[in-house]
C-alpha cells in the first residue's frame, strides 16, 4: 500500500507530461460539446490560448460549412461511445483562429469525467502527408488521362467493325461472337470513362436537382435480375445543390455494385429523406458484404475485389460527392450486406 502511495504522484506527473507534450492536439469535450481540457499542442495547432478554448463549444474549431451537422454527429457518438477514428473514409478539416483550414485525422475515445462521460479527441495535422498524396494523385491523373485517351479510339474502331460485320452476317455463331465482342467493348468503355472521370478535375456544375426523379431515371436504365427485389421509400425532398450528371453516374455505379454483390438474389432498398437542410440517400443491399480488411481500403484508388474493373468507381464517387460539399459513407459486414449513405446539401 505504501509503495503505491509513493508511486501515485509520480504516475500522475508522468501522465500530465504525456498529455501536455504529446505531438498531437488532445482535447476533452463534455456531452454538451464544451471543451473541458486542451494540451499545449492544441494551442500551437489552432492558434488559441488555452484560456480561450476552455468552456467554448468544439464547433469553433470546425469549418463553418460543417458546423451545423456536427452536434448531430456528437449526439450519435454518445449513443454508442467507443474508441474509433472520426469520419472513417472522409476527408476531415479543422479551422484555426485566423480562419484558415487544414486537413486532420481525429481519433475519438470515451473517458469517465468527474461527473459524466466525456470524449477525448486526438487531432493530428496531416498537411504534409496530404501534400505528398496530392502530388502522387497529380501524377496518376496525368497517366490516367493519357491512357484513357489512347484507349478510346481503338475501342470505337473495334465496336464499329463488329457492327459492320454483324450487318452482313446470317450466321448465329458469328452474331453470338459479335455480341460478345460488343459487350466486352462496352465494359472496357466503362472502365475508360471511370478512368477519365477519376483523372479529371472536380469542377462540378452545381444546380438545383430533384433527386427522386433522377433516381427513377437511373432505375429505368438498369435491367434488374428477376431474383432481386427492389424496395423504394422516397420521401418529400427539397432540391439538392449538386451536379446532376455526376450524381447520376455515382448512383448508377452504386446500384451496379449492389446488384453485383447479390449474385444469388436479394433485396435492394433505396430511401431518401430530408434532414436539417440536407438530402439523404441510403442504398442498402443484402449481398455478400465486405470484409473488415477490405473496408479499410475500400475507397482507395485502384483497389478492387472484382475480376473486371480498375477500382476507380468508389474513389471517383467519393471525389464527386465531397467535391460538392456532401459526404458518402459505407457500412458493411461480411455476409450481411452493405449500406451506402450519401448526404447532399439542399
Amino acid at each position: 500500500m505504501n509503495s503505491r502511495k509513493r508511486l501515485a504522484p509520480q504516475s500522475e506527473k508522468t501522465l500530465r507530461q504525456i498529455f501536455e507534450f504529446a505531438p498531437d492536439a488532445i482535447i476533452t469535450v463534455k456531452k454538451d460539446g464544451r471543451i473541458s481540457a486542451a494540451n499545449r499542442q492544441t494551442e500551437l495547432m489552432f492558434g488559441y490560448k488555452r484560456s480561450e478554448l476552455l468552456g467554448i463549444r468544439l464547433e469553433l474549431l470546425i469549418p463553418e460549412r460543417f458546423r451545423k451537422r456536427h452536434p448531430q454527429h456528437r449526439t450519435r457518438y454518445y449513443e454508442a461511445p467507443r474508441t474509433r477514428p472520426m469520419g472513417s473514409g472522409l476527408e476531415l478539416y479543422a479551422r484555426r483562429k485566423d480562419g484558415s483550414e487544414f486537413p486532420v485525422d481525429i481519433m475519438l475515445s470515451p473517458i469517465q469525467g468527474q461527473a459524466h462521460l466525456e470524449v477525448i479527441a486526438i487531432v493530428r495535422d496531416i498537411t504534409e502527408r496530404r501534400k505528398t498524396e496530392e502530388e502522387k494523385f497529380r501524377l496518376m491523373n496525368l497517366v490516367g488521362r493519357s491512357v484513357a485517351h489512347d484507349l478510346r479510339n481503338p475501342l470505337t474502331a473495334i465496336r464499329t467493325a463488329a457492327y459492320n460485320l454483324g450487318e452482313g452476317s446470317d450466321s448465329d455463331d458469328m452474331k453470338s461472337m459479335l455480341e460478345l465482342i460488343d459487350s466486352n467493348v462496352e465494359a472496357a468503355d466503362k472502365i475508360v470513362m471511370n478512368l477519365m472521370d477519376f483523372a479529371s478535375e472536380v469542377k462540378p456544375s452545381i444546380g438545383e436537382v430533384d433527386v427522386n426523379p433522377l433516381i427513377q431515371e437511373v432505375f429505368r436504365e438498369i435491367v434488374f435480375p428477376r431474383n432481386i427485389k427492389l424496395t423504394t421509400r422516397l420521401g418529400e425532398l427539397p432540391k439538392a445543390k449538386v451536379d446532376r450528371d455526376r450524381l447520376k453516374r455515382v448512383l448508377g455505379n452504386l446500384f451496379a455494385n449492389a446488384l453485383e454483390s447479390m449474385t444469388d438474389g436479394g433485396e435492394l432498398t433505396l430511401s431518401t429523406t430530408a434532414t436539417n437542410g440536407r438530402v439523404d440517400i441510403t442504398i442498402e443491399d443484402t449481398g455478400k458484404g465486405i470484409t473488415e480488411e477490405n473496408m479499410k481500403k475500400l475507397m482507395t484508388p485502384f483497389f478492387t475485389t472484382k475480376a473486371k474493373g480498375m477500382g476507380l468507381g468508389l474513389a471517383t464517387s467519393r471525389r464527386f460527392i465531397e467535391g460538392q460539399g456532401g459526404t458518402i459513407r459505407i457500412e458493411s459486414q461480411e455476409g450481411r450486406g452493405t449500406i451506402v449513405k450519401i448526404e447532399l446539401l439542399a
